[in-house]
């Protein structure tokens, strides 16, 4: 007797989607208690929050304190004092691919993954092992593998201090200076186990981690003089600030590991060792600026400024640069022949001429560069250098020169309040990537960072308020 025996596997019915999501929740505790007396007054805060992602195996961690003190010390000096600080831990889930995770399609990212991945494979293959037999497109590990196994985590830890000191030298004249002190460090870890097959079973294993930590000072010093002078009132405030941030970074990163247990907090038991980096950076601004105040009977209103900035990310002869402004205001509805027009609640005419600078650009965009690579001399692999960039003594400040003309209407009361503006903003210097260097020049930037181009933006600006209904109780 011959016995046939079939077997028929019935296909898996995964909703991967449902496997990954789930409900998010938030919890936050504070505390926080004040007190003080006439002559000082202190208040402190802790707060804790706690975030559950809607993606499993993603939530997010903080701790922040807050603490501030105020102190009269006698009738011509105030101290005070500024605490911040925070601690976070995240963990993440990748929802869009950098294709850097392994296969280059995108195979660590979840939430694709999960809408692409055929719902008629299993979670786990007979053996126990994640399945990663995708029968539509291309082949990756399945959505739920990536978001249990796969890490992610990021600690941030922040600080900032401010202290301030007022003292008034005589009658009308003041002196402040405030001390800031802040530091940031980050730190990224992520590891894909030797188990997701096709993310990082070729390679027996993947982890990589960064820190980076960012520090900086700020000192700022004014001096302010305030005098009445007949129906008018005079303000003049004088000052220097200095500001220096510092920027540092590492990363490391290896494959093939004999074992996952580790996670990234193992580098050197990686057989192969991804080539390390780490830069620093420091940048500096130093400031002189002036400015002058007069009202003249609240009708006429006057104000002149003048910044001398500087920064270290431009040229050795063009770090420095002066931005003039000036401002005049006419509160025409505080003149006595609109005094007794109770329809015009408030009438001013304004106008005004500005310039400001851009120095947000990276350290060292001045300077001529070299890059580190890899050449043959010999037959053998040697370390070698090659011009990056050439210098640019030239590059400085992107400089805006704004033209405002404006007025302000308040009508019954301010129920009504119409603004209308003019603008005209001239944007000179721009900085911009040169990318017409030609490449037998034998840079490998093609964007040096240049003065290139002009670009002016005007137009009009109207704005209407209304409160129809300014009731006691309701508004």
């Amino acid at each position: 007797m011959v016995i046939l025996q079939l077997i028929l596997k019935v296909p898996a019915n995964t909703d991967w989607q449902d496997l990954i999501y789930t409900t998010g929740s938030t919890k936050t505790h504070q505390f926080s208690f004040s007190g003080g007396s006439d002559k000082i007054n202190f208040y402190a805060s802790a707060n804790y929050f706690d975030q559950e992602g809607i993606v499993i195996n993603s939530d997010f961690e903080r701790i922040t304190f807050l603490s501030n003190v105020d102190a009269q010390v006698n009738d011509k000096l105030k101290l005070g004092l500024n605490l911040f600080g925070s601690l976070g831990t995240k963990n993440g889930i990748s929802t869009q691919s950098t294709g850097l995770g392994g296969i280059g399609g995108g195979g660590d990212d979840v939430i694709s993954l999960a809408m692409r991945y055929a719902p008629d494979q299993p979670v786990f293959n007979d053996d126990g092992t994640y399945n990663s037999g995708n029968t539509v497109g291309d082949l990756v590990d399945n959505p739920f593998a990536i978001a249990s196994e796969r890490i992610d985590e990021t600690k941030e830890d922040n600080f900032r201090g401010n202290f301030y000191a007022n003292y008034e030298i005589i009658n009308g004249l003041e002196f402040k200076t405030t001390l800031g002190l802040s530091s940031e460090t980050l730190k990224r870890g992520t590891f894909s186990p030797s188990i997701l097959e096709v993310t990082a079973g070729a390679v027996n294993g993947r982890a990589a981690i960064t820190n980076a930590r960012e520090r900086s000072i700020l000192n700022e010093n004014y001096l302010t003089y305030k005098r009445d002078i007949g129906k008018g009132k005079l303000t003049l405030l004088g000052g220097i600030s200095y500001q220096k941030t510092t920027t540092e970074a590492f990363s490391a990163a290896g494959n093939d590991f004999l074992s996952d247990s580790f996670s990234f907090y193992n580098l050197g038991s990686a057989n192969i060792l991804l080539p390390a980096s780490s830069a620093k950076s420091v940048t500096e601004i130093q400031s002189q600026f002036g400015r002058a105040n007069f009202d003249w009977d609240d009708k006429y209103l006057f104000t002149a400024t003048v910044r001398r900035d500087g920064a270290s990310n431009f040229a050795k002869n063009e770090k420095y640069a002066i931005f003039p402004s000036a401002a005049i205001g006419w509160k025409v509805s505080n003149e006595d022949f609109l005094k007794d027009v109770n329809a015009i609640s408030n009438l001013k005419l304004r106008a005004s001429y500005g310039v400001t600078g851009n120095p947000s650009i990276a350290a060292y965009q001045s300077l001529a560069e070299y890059a580190s690579l890899y050449a043959s001399s010999n037959g053998e692999t040697v370390s070698a250098a090659t011009p990056d960039q050439p210098a640019n003594p030239d590059l400085k400040w992107e400089s805006s020169y704004q033209t405002n003309l404006g007025l302000d209407l308040g009508l019954l009361k301010n129920r009504f309040i119409l603004s209308l503006d003019y603008y005209n903003i001239d944007t000179k210097d721009i900085i911009l990537p040169n990318n017409g260097i030609p490449e037998y020049f034998g840079y490998l930037n093609d964007g040096i960072l240049t003065n290139l181009g002009e670009v002016n933006n005007k137009g009009f600006e109207l704005a209407l308020t209304s409160r129809n209904i300014n009731n006691e109780n309701f508004s």
